[in-house]
């Protein structure tokens, strides 16, 4: 609720050049299936075609044969390089942070592009593939894993 309140209130300050972008989507990781994927970003633009942010993501694939936790949140700082504000705008990313894999923190980077669709001055629609790679735990399974997501960005 604070990150929120700040994040309202810094964009009141510098208008458009924040983002607050929810999505859902479909993450498969090899060493169980795919799950829905709900993620929450947060960025600023720092130049015309460059955006610095924060995003939180969680998915649970479900284990076929355990009855261990199967799922992943992480939490990660990224870039993302995008074209000028024009109705179609592709975009390529990448950043790092910690993922919480069954219960085992790890490190861990991604990198991913995608294309963004203005629906209006201040509404983006966008598509994303990314990949994810991870610090194998000590239970030995390989956490990396890929996402498809559809979402909204939201410029404040």
């Amino acid at each position: 609720m604070v990150l929120l309140l700040s994040v309202a209130s810094a964009a009141r300050a510098a208008p458009g050049r924040w983002s607050l972008s929810p999505a859902l989507g479909l993450a498969h990781q090899d060493f169980t299936s795919t799950g829905l994927l709900v993620s929450l970003d947060v960025a600023v633009g720092v130049a015309s075609t460059l955006d610095l942010g924060a995003r939180g993501g969680y998915f649970d694939p479900g284990g076929c044969c355990s009855s261990e936790p199967t799922d992943t949140h992480y939490g990660l700082l990224f870039a993302r390089w995008h074209r000028a504000r024009e109705a179609w705008q592709p975009f390529i990313e990448a950043g790092g942070g910690e993922y919480v894999v069954q219960n085992d923190t790890e490190p861990g980077w991604f990198m991913g592009a995608g294309l963004d669709r203005r629906l209006s001055e201040r509404t983006n629609l966008y598509l994303a593939a990314r990949y994810h790679t991870v610090s194998r735990p000590a239970s030995g399974i390989s956490p990396d894993f890929g996402e498809l997501q559809v979402g909204f960005r939201f410029r404040l």
